[in-house]
């Protein structure tokens, strides 16, 4: 039950940073962490990255996509 949890949280928390201009620390509260660091540890341990590298890495892709 808790890798469940741990994937539902994880899933959107990418759908938020992908979709939404919030914050890291304001999604980490709604996805259902109570600080910041816990969230961002998390993430990195499910991502390989941090969330606002998650959300370069997304800007980047949609940035290169809609100049070809």
């Amino acid at each position: 039950p808790s890798d469940y949890l741990l994937l539902l949280r994880m899933e959107k928390a990418k759908e938020m940073l992908r979709e939404s201009t919030l914050s890291v620390k304001e999604i980490g509260t709604a996805v259902g962490y109570v600080d910041s660091s816990s969230f961002i540890r998390r993430f990195r341990q499910y991502m390989a990255m941090t969330p606002a590298q998650y959300r370069q890495m997304i800007y980047t892709q949609n940035h290169d996509t809609k100049e070809q």
